[in-house]
């Protein structure tokens, strides 16, 4: 005599299940198996026990009919919306590279369900180092920037990574030489940042008082506190 859902219209998103419960009366009739089907099942299916299962965005009509004789049927609106990121992270959130060097950053977004996954890639300053729609950050010059990776689904999350890039033994000066007084003269410095000292061997200075940047035998990184550097002779 009368068929009816429990629900008539629904939301759900992607990947996301739902059971319809249908009810027929009167509840005696011999045949009681409903047939039921999707306007578009590319965006949602149901199965024999009126399990609802969400495909894609969009929407469906999800009809029970019955199988009795009467044709009765009931519908159920199903719309379909994504499953949004609730977050993002990086593999690593501070690196020092030298110029010309890179390094791939690799960005996690959840749920595994979400939607779309898709991230955006920029760089706070693409003087000191750029980087691809893959994540690939290339140093370009010395100093520091930010690569951020920010969704695309709506939700608008971000990550960063700071990004030191460091200078390399030819990044000394255009003649690739260094006078011996700038060993020991630190001429500017930021109070609790690290910065990278070359090491030289005395040695090996040339007869013009300066020292080839081929002789640089290593860097060492060092604090400066308080206004003075600290370990440094």
């Amino acid at each position: 005599e009368s068929l009816i859902l429990d629900k008539s219209e629904v939301t759900l998103n992607v990947n996301e299940e739902i059971i319809l419960v249908a009810t027929i009366t009167p509840t005696s009739i011999p045949n009681n198996e409903l047939r039921w089907t999707s306007s578009n099942d590319a965006i949602a299916t149901v199965n024999k026990d009126g399990i609802v299962t969400a495909i894609a965005t969009g929407e469906a009509i999800i009809t029970a009919t019955t199988t009795d004789g009467t044709n009765l049927s009931a519908t159920c609106k199903v719309t379909v919306i994504p499953t949004l990121a609730t977050s993002i992270s990086l593999d690593k959130t501070e690196i020092s590279l030298e110029a010309t060097q890179t390094t791939e950053l690799t960005a996690t977004v959840l749920p595994e369900l979400t939607t779309d996954k898709s991230v955006v890639w920029t760089s706070s300053d693409e003087n000191v180092a750029i980087v691809d729609e893959n994540g690939l950050v290339t140093a370009i010059a010395v100093g520091e920037t930010d690569i951020t990776a920010t969704t695309t689904d709506g939700s608008n999350l971000s990550a960063s990574c700071a990004v030191t890039v460091l200078p390399t033994p030819g990044d000394v000066n255009n003649d690739a030489s260094v006078n011996v007084t700038d060993i020991v003269t630190v001429a500017s410095y930021i109070v609790g940042k690290t910065t990278d000292v070359f090491i030289f061997e005395a040695a090996d200075m040339t007869k013009d008082g300066k020292i080839n940047v081929t002789d640089i035998v290593g860097i060492a990184s060092i604090i400066l506190n308080g206004g003075s550097a600290s370990n440094v002779s």
